[in-house]
């Protein structure tokens, strides 16, 4: 099942599950790893945890702070 990401606010007809914070390295051997990158990898985890938990939807609550973001986890129609 896809996981989407929608960076908006949360349909009011989706029903919050809960939420995650996925982690990942931020830095390798002392070298800041570049944005995109870190927030796709950040974004897939965040999926993987959603889908486990019978989630279709993430939405970001957080910025992303030393390699660390929250997201919500939503059933959506």
């Amino acid at each position: 099942q896809a996981v989407n990401l929608i960076a908006t606010d949360v349909p009011d007809n989706c029903n919050r599950i809960g939420r995650v914070q996925a982690r990942t390295l931020g830095r390798i051997i002392g070298i800041e790893r570049g944005a995109e990158r870190l927030q796709d990898e950040l974004a897939q985890i965040a999926r993987n945890e959603a889908a486990d938990r019978g989630g279709n939807t993430i939405a970001p609550e957080s910025l992303i702070i030393d390699g660390r973001q929250t997201f919500g986890i939503y059933n959506c129609p």
